[in-house]
């Protein structure tokens, strides 16, 4: 079983946990019950993680059967102050906070590809290490996990200090399981910053 045969297999988990995460957002630096929820998913994967940062901010650490590279991936988890009145079934339940900015999504992208990374892990090599970065909305969470610096983060090939690891860690993902070993760092920028759009053109690119 490769990479691709375990997408379909967890489809419908991503969406599950991306529904799940939607009905609860939480104000950034308070993601508590979101950091609950992370961690009692981590452990049914039997996924190592520990509090990092701040006490909703989680790092969980998948380390494969070959030695080779550690890198991050990283997601946001913190909702914004917007009333949702989209009337679906799985909307905010916390009054006055919403995922508008994705987050959720972020939560389950990060959530799959750790149940994907460790159906491989006797033929990882290396080390990936699963970042849920709390307080993004604030600019808080990556300066609080950085300073909380260990030995899980200190030995990573992508360092945290100099660069923001963003969805395109995913394709770096893709990149590594390829022959030629491609990472992609990117800068921080939101919804309404046009900062990273020479590194999304590089992306594209390269794995058109």
């Amino acid at each position: 079983m490769n990479l691709l045969d375990l997408e379909p297999k967890y489809a419908d988990y991503q969406i599950a946990m991306r529904r799940l995460f939607h009905t609860c957002p939480e104000a950034s630096t308070k993601e508590f019950q979101t950091a609950k929820l992370i961690r009692a998913e981590l452990d049914k994967m039997s996924i190592p993680w520990r509090e990092c940062g701040m006490p909703t901010g989680t790092l969980a650490t998948i380390k494969g059967a070959r030695p080779g590279r550690t890198i991050i991936l990283r997601g946001d988890s913190d909702g914004l102050e917007v009333t949702e009145k989209t009337c679906l079934e799985y909307a905010s339940k916390n009054e006055g906070f919403m995922h508008a900015c994705g987050h959720d999504c972020h939560i389950s992208m990060l959530l799959t590809a750790g149940k994907i990374l460790n159906d491989l892990r006797d033929r990882l090599s290396g080390t990936v290490v699963l970042c849920f970065q709390p307080a993004e909305e604030v600019g808080k969470g990556a300066a609080a996990m950085i300073a909380d610096r260990t030995a899980d983060i200190a030995v990573t090939d992508v360092p945290l200090e100099n660069y923001d690891i963003t969805v395109f860690a995913t394709v770096a993902v893709n990149g590594a399981a390829a022959p030629m070993r491609t990472y992609y760092l990117s800068r921080t920028a939101d919804g309404d910053n046009h900062a990273v759009a020479d590194d999304f053109l590089l992306c594209c690119k390269t794995f058109k």
